[in-house]
């Protein structure tokens, strides 16, 4: 009977996500170029093939050579059908390793906890998806390397963060916070890098490959100057008035990251799994949203599974539950409070989603600084 429950819960869940998805691929199916990145995507596939220039074109290209190899298969499917399949596996991605984590780690309720992370993450991941950004597969990948941690699959954790890199260059951060705590990694995540860097030159023109890295350092310094508004630490001070630029800026940026890093080894020998793992998700996607200096309003898809599933934790250990109700409530309204008052304030997002996650960040420095293990919560 329970099992039968359990069945039905999820079965809920997956319909959910079906419709989610299915909508919008019907929406891309329609016009492939409304409200989508791919076309950045799909260009810089072209470019590469004729080895020409990812950067600095009109479809500005803001990653590592390397992703042009993760959209390749999806570009040669063509378009709308290459656009709806790259959304379809990174949805498929992102919505698995949650399962897998509920599954593993809450499994007396796994069909309930299934259905209450995709309620409340199916809402922050609308907009990545709609719009094709590598944001989804990036958060998937996050879910899957916490995955791999917390069962001690090292070359899996490693190949994760790996892709990570290869998908969006701030998965640097999160595999170092990963290498800090599990030194293990260090020499199988180093391979695999060093495996995904020299790929390009092996299917390139070595000369073309290498004009392409120092193009994206050009890019990647480039952006870390401009004066475009993004929803980090920086969207939030500016709704105040402030502002945090030039030297002062890297200067919390970096301080920021050594606390990070600093309360990651902490957890590491205070806490018990499943929130050790959860944790370790959850500092570095929130760091990556409030302190990055590039985070888009569609990014917070990344840390919308830490807050759902630190919630998730919080029930079903039956205490601090005004936490648990208040993570909940910032993953409903991270994106349906911005959308829905779009109209009379356009900008809300950009400091609403920063502060959403600096209580996050909070809450989790709570937890740690307490002792907090799986007896105590």
């Amino acid at each position: 009977m329970v099992l039968k429950s359990h069945k039905r819960l999820f079965t809920i869940a997956i319909v959910v996500w079906l419709v989610t998805f299915l909508v919008v691929a019907l929406l891309v199916y329609k016009d492939p170029t409304k409200r989508s990145v791919v076309p950045v995507y799909y260009n810089a596939v072209s470019n590469w093939l004729m080895q020409q220039d990812l950067y600095g074109n009109a479809l500005s290209f803001h990653y590592l050579p390397q992703f042009v190899y993760v959209y390749m298969p999806f570009y040669h499917l063509g378009v709308p059908i290459g656009d709806i399949l790259w959304r379809g596996l990174s949805l498929f991605i992102f919505v698995w390793g949650i399962f897998v984590f509920i599954k593993d780690n809450f499994h007396h309720r796994w069909g309930e906890y299934l259905l209450v992370a995709t309620l409340l993450i199916v809402t922050p991941s609308i907009g990545a998806l709609r719009n094709g950004q590598a944001n989804l597969v990036f958060s998937a990948l996050c879910v899957w390397a916490m995955v791999f941690l917390i069962r001690h699959q090292w070359w899996r954790c490693s190949l994760c963060l790996g892709l990570l890199v290869a998908v969006k260059q701030t998965g640097l951060i999160l595999s170092l916070l990963a290498i800090a705590a599990y030194p293990t990694l260090i020499w199988r995540f180093a391979l695999i890098l060093l495996g995904l860097l020299v790929i390009p030159f092996l299917s390139a023109d070595p000369a073309y490959a290498l004009s392409q890295y120092k193009g994206a350092l050009r890019e990647m310094s480039g952006l870390a100057t401009t004066k475009k508004s993004f929803a980090d630490i920086n969207g939030l001070l500016r709704a105040m008035g402030l502002h945090l630029e030039g030297l002062y800026s890297v200067v919390v940026r970096v301080v920021a990251g050594m606390l990070t890093l600093s309360l990651w080894l902490y957890a590491r020998i205070t806490l018990q799994q499943p929130l050790l793992a959860i944790t370790f998700l959850g500092l570095a996607t929130a760091y990556l949203m409030v302190f990055h200096p590039m985070t888009e309003q569609n990014s917070y898809v990344i840390v919308a599974p830490a807050i759902s599933l630190t919630a998730i934790y919080l029930l079903q250990k039956g205490t601090d539950r005004w936490a648990a109700v208040v993570l909940i409530v910032i993953c409903i309204c991270l994106d349906v409070l911005p959308e829905v008052l779009r109209r009379w304030y356009p900008h809300l997002g950009l400091w609403f989603k920063p502060l959403c996650a600096l209580i996050y960040l909070g809450l989790l420095t709570r937890f740690t600084l307490r002792k907090a293990t799986q007896r105590v919560l």
